[in-house]
C-alpha cells in the first residue's frame, strides 16, 4: 500500500513460479527479482563480446595518453 501511494501506480507482490530447488526459500517474494533475472538470463541469447577489439581500443587510448604525456 505504501508503494502504491508513493509511486501512484498499482503494485502487487510477485512470487517466483515453476522454480525448482528449495521451494520454501525461493518462493519468498523477496527473491522474485533475483530469480526472475536468473530465468531471463538463462532464456535470453546474448551476442558474444569481442574482447580483442575492446583490449585493442584500450591499448590505443593508453598509447595516445603516453605519447601526449611525453610530448610535454
Amino acid at each position: 500500500r505504501m508503494a502504491e501511494a508513493m509511486l501512484g501506480l498499482p503494485i502487487r507482490v510477485g512470487m517466483p513460479v515453476n522454480v525448482g530447488g528449495v521451494k520454501n526459500i525461493v518462493s519468498d517474494p523477496m527473491y522474485s527479482t533475483g530469480v526472475g533475472l536468473l530465468i531471463y538470463g538463462s532464456e535470453t541469447e546474448v551476442p558474444p563480446i569481442n574482447y580483442g577489439d575492446l583490449f585493442g581500443n584500450i591499448l590505443k587510448k593508453m598509447k595516445g595518453w603516453v605519447r601526449g604525456f611525453l610530448r610535454r
